[in-house]
Order: C-alpha cells, then sequence, then structure tokens
C-alpha cells in the first residue's frame, strides 16, 4: 500500500472512532443526569469539560507543527484518548467523568493538530474536496455513536460505550507504532511569532475564525440537545434516533459540498446554505411539528454538514504552508463554540425550557451571515487580491 493510501486510512479510522465517541454525549445526557444525580445546568457543563483542554491544546500543538515530531506527537494523543475513554467508563462520580473528559479533550487536541494538516499535504491540489470527504467519513462515524448508545443501554450499561470505544484505539496505536511520518508533511513551513500575528489579522483568517466559532456553537447545540429537545415530542430512544438521523445527513451532505464547491467556491457555498438553513430551522425548533421533525431534521444536517469543512478549506487555501497554525485556529474556535453556547442552552433550559433556549439557533445563523456578507463585500471590493495577501 502507498504512504499517501496509508496514512489516509489511519487518520479517516482515527476520525470515526472520535467522531464515535464524540456523539454520545448528547445521546447519552439523560443517562448522565440519572447516574450522577445532576441538574440541568451541571449537565451542560460535559460541553465545555473536553473543550477547553482540547482548545489550548490544538492551538499549541498547531502553531508547532513545522517544528514537531508527528508519528510522536499523533501516537502519543490517540494512547490518551483510549485511557480516557476507559476512565470515562469506570468513574464513579461526575466530577471524575468530566476530569476524563478534560483528558480525552487534551490528547483529542493533539490529533486534531495533525489530522487536516496531513490530508492538506498529501492532496494539495483537491484539498476543498478532500476535507469535505474528511468530514464526510467523521459523519459515519457521528451517526454511529447515538445507536451504539441504544445497544448500550439496551444490553447492558451505558458505561459499555465508552469501554468498547477505548479498547477500540488500541489497533491504532499498533498501527501508528509501525509507520513512518508522511514525506509529503515535509512541506509544512514553521512559523514565528510575527508571522503568526499577521495571519490572525488577515481579513479572511479573521472572517474564518469568526464564523467557526458561531458554527461551533450552533453544532455544539445540536449534538448535545438535539435528543434531550427531541424527548418532549418521543420516547428517548427515539430521541437519541433523531440524532442519529441528522448525523447520517452529514454523509451526503459533505459529499455534496466536495463536488459544488468547485462550482460555487468556498463563500459562495457557504452563503447558499446559511440561507437555505433557516426556513428548515424555523419549522423545526420555532414552529415544531412532530410529524415532520425527521424530515426537517435530516435536511437541515445536509445543509450545515459542509459549513466547517467548507470554512476550513478556505482559510487553508489562503495560507497553504501554514496549514497546522490554520486548522489549529478553525478548529480551536469551532471548539469553543461547541464549549460555551450548549452552557448557556443549559442555563436557559433549566431557567425556562428547552424550546426558548433553541431560539439561539437561529440568531446564530443570522450573525454568520452578516461575516460572510462581510468576507463577499471585501473581497469584490478588493482592488489587491486582500484574499491572497
Amino acid at each position: 500500500m502507498l504512504e499517501r493510501e496509508r496514512w489516509t486510512i489511519t487518520v479517516f479510522v482515527i476520525v470515526i472512532i472520535g467522531a464515535i465517541a464524540g456523539q454520545t454525549r448528547g445521546a447519552l445526557l439523560p443517562k448522565f443526569q440519572e447516574s450522577f444525580g445532576i441538574s440541568d445546568g451541571l449537565l451542560g457543563l460535559v460541553a465545555p469539560a473536553s473543550s477547553v483542554g482540547f482548545v489550548s491544546t490544538v492551538l499549541l500543538i498547531g502553531f508547532l507543527t513545522g517544528h514537531l515530531s508527528i508519528k510522536r506527537y499523533l501516537l502519543t494523543g490517540t494512547i490518551g484518548v483510549g485511557i480516557a475513554l476507559l476512565l470515562m467508563g469506570i468513574a464513579p462520580s461526575y466530577e471524575l467523568f468530566l476530569s476524563s473528559l478534560f483528558l480525552m479533550g487534551i490528547s483529542n487536541g493533539v490529533i486534531r493538530a495533525f489530522d487536516r494538516p496531513i490530508l492538506s499535504h498529501l492532496y494539495p491540489e483537491r484539498r476543498g474536496l478532500i476535507f469535505n470527504v474528511y468530514s464526510a467519513v467523521w459523519a459515519i462515524g457521528a451517526f454511529s455513536g447515538p445507536l451504539l448508545v441504544n445497544a448500550a443501554i439496551e444490553y447492558g450499561n451505558w458505561r459499555f460505550t465508552y469501554l468498547l470505544l477505548g479498547v477500540a484505539f488500541l489497533p491504532l496505536i499498533i498501527l501508528l507504532m509501525r509507520f513512518n511520518p508522511p514525506s509529503d508533511f515535509n512541506n509544512e513551513s514553521t512559523i514565528s511569532l510575527d508571522a503568526a500575528s499577521q495571519l490572525i489579522r488577515r481579513l479572511p483568517i479573521a472572517g474564518m475564525t469568526a464564523g467557526m466559532v458561531l458554527l461551533g456553537g450552533i453544532e455544539g447545540t445540536l449534538f448535545f440537545w438535539l435528543p434531550y429537545y427531541a424527548s418532549s415530542y418521543f420516547q428517548q430512544d427515539t430521541a437519541n434516533i433523531l440524532l442519529s438521523t441528522f448525523l447520517l445527513a452529514y454523509f451526503p451532505g459533505r459529499m455534496a459540498y466536495g463536488i459544488l464547491i468547485d462550482h460555487l467556491g468556498e463563500l459562495g457555498l457557504l452563503f447558499v446554505g446559511c440561507i437555505c438553513s433557516l426556513p428548515l430551522l424555523y419549522i423545526t425548533f420555532l414552529r415544531p411539528q412532530p410529524a415532520i421533525m425527521f424530515a426537517s431534521v435530516f435536511g437541515l444536517g445536509i445543509l450545515i454538514s459542509g459549513l466547517y469543512p467548507t470554512f476550513s478549506a478556505l482559510g487553508v487555501e489562503i495560507a497553504p504552508e501554514y496549514s497546522g497554525p490554520v486548522n489549529a485556529l478553525s478548529t480551536a474556535a469551532m471548539s469553543i463554540g461547541i464549549a460555551i453556547v450548549p452552557v448557556i442552552v443549559g442555563v436557559i433550559t433549566g431557567l425556562y425550557s428547552i424550546q426558548i433556549s433553541m431560539w439561539l439557533l437561529p440568531a446564530q445563523f443570522l450573525l454568520l451571515l452578516i461575516v460572510l456578507i462581510v468576507l463577499l463585500v471585501a473581497r469584490s471590493h478588493s482592488a489587491t487580491g486582500i484574499f491572497s495577501q
């Protein structure tokens, strides 16, 4: 097997298992509440527990990717995630469970600092497509997460979910120990403090970062609270399947984005996706109709699915020689949104109701549209090629 294919498959397998683990948390919120005896507000801490460590690690490692040993750090991150998952499966208290989530966030941050940059250098001619394929592969794992939760609860205990996933990391550890680093990764440039400062201040990079925070808030709200919201209208196992329906749409959605990106461009595709999402948000969360909720959530999943990889591809195309730092910025910004907004949703839910808190979704979409309009206007009025300077 060629080096490029070997590393691509390895990255994709890591992504799939990580996505399964990530998407079990929303489906398990009621079980966490039942097992640990916590309030709705404390339940919202599940999101930031992993995100805090993840954001700091992915930023630090991402800006140093040109200096670091890819094999050593990927291996360390993979071992760390496996250990964290096993600890989550046996944690006797909510405090220890959150601590295990924190460890998983740090370890996953190491992995995510390298996975997209690896693909960026392996496929420099088709970054938009490979990023959407990467994200479509993630969707396969994410779709499976809530279903794994249902199976674990049906046949034993919710803790089996994390014990099984922790064991699944063992073959990956063995593979990474045997692989040599991809030779194409030598194209990654080291970045100085001055260059990093200039990179962050560039308008398209700043716009991408702001957009990623909003996208993180949108996806985090849906990933963590959609089953809880749906349980107002369905039985819990059906509500978990609704989350899987949403995530199932990510695969065809991201493949479609990967095809359309060459025709509409990153900004055009992002704008169309946001505009088309608004009516589905309205009928799903503002005027909920349970009879058509599965269809509306599936459509929403298709439209939301490609926003993150398309934004990420936009950033890397701006500065391909700094794919590590750009990936760190986009991933960290996304995680900040995922960490903050679900907590706000938990607080509002505790004070009022989950139905009221879901109004945050269209509000975030409107802010995202403003960011995209600013970027579109700036590009159209730039006489000096602002998106490439």
